[in-house]
């Protein structure tokens, strides 16, 4: 598995993955492209970032640092959050393999007034489930690193739609 992080212009990308997956992802011309882009939660450092965690519109989160003195602190806007998770939730349900779940993320990025209403309705019941999880996740701070985060909540939000599907 490759842990895939990188900080910039104000957003963080995250990724676990296999390296055969990373080779659809990255070297994959067009949707890799959009799928970057889709991949990013928008994030705050310093004291906005602290002030955004304390009115409840931001994430306290631990990137990981080669330093355990000096751990990497960001903060990831919510919105961001819920759509970003509730986005690849909802991909990944549909999709068959990786290649074709790239190309749904893409395609949900570049063009989601195209969704058909049966996918919206899944997409916004994704959203809901996403806001419940962050607010259990509010209660007690997160101690886990970025990437683990990443999957636990995905694997989380997965789980409740399973079951709401059932």
């Amino acid at each position: 598995m490759i842990d895939f992080i990188k900080i910039t212009n104000n957003r963080a990308y995250a990724a676990s993955m296999t390296e055969e997956f990373s080779k659809n992802l990255f070297e994959d011309a067009d949707p890799s492209k959009k799928l970057l882009a889709s991949m990013s939660y928008r994030i705050h450092q310093g004291f906005i970032g602290k002030l955004l965690a304390k009115m409840g519109f931001a994430i306290k989160i631990e990137v990981g640092s080669t330093d355990p003195k000096d751990p990497k602190i960001i903060y990831i806007n919510k919105n961001s959050l819920i759509n970003q998770i509730s986005r690849f939730t909802h991909c990944a349900q549909k999709a068959t393999d990786g290649p074709d779940w790239i190309k749904k993320v893409a395609d949900f990025y570049a063009n989601p007034a195209k969704l058909s209403a049966d996918d919206k309705k899944d997409y916004q019941s994704l959203q809901k489930i996403t806001r419940t999880e962050l607010k259990k996740l509010a209660k007690k701070p997160i101690k886990e690193k970025l990437i683990k985060f990443n999957e636990n909540l995905h694997t989380q939000i997965s789980s409740e739609y399973d079951k709401l599907k059932a």
